[in-house]
């Protein structure tokens, strides 16, 4: 929801082991917002980093099976992420 108003993702494909994780919010223009706003407690950014991850298992684990997978918004706070909304595609066989 926010992502489409402020046009800001990172985009990496699987695998992707924590540090590629980290290193993709750190680009985030945003990015600073995660370490807290007026006050309030930064986003723990190794748990996003983890539910990135995780997401990337699955996208592995699914393989030539998926079309598509995408988690929006994923909500972070100092004790953790919650998908609030995710996508999954499946590929289409052929002939059907």
């Amino acid at each position: 929801m926010l992502v489409e108003i402020l046009g800001d993702r990172v985009v990496r494909l699987p695998p992707i082991d924590e540090a590629r994780a980290l290193d993709a919010l750190a680009q985030l223009t945003v990015s600073s917002l995660l370490d807290g706003v007026r006050g309030g407690p930064p986003v723990d950014r190794r748990e996003a980093a983890l539910a990135i991850v995780a997401l990337s298992h699955l996208a592995m684990e699914l393989g030539d099976a998926l079309e598509a997978l995408d988690i929006n918004p994923l909500r972070c706070g100092p004790k953790g992420c919650v998908a609030l909304d995710a996508l999954v595609v499946p590929r289409s066989s052929a002939g059907t």
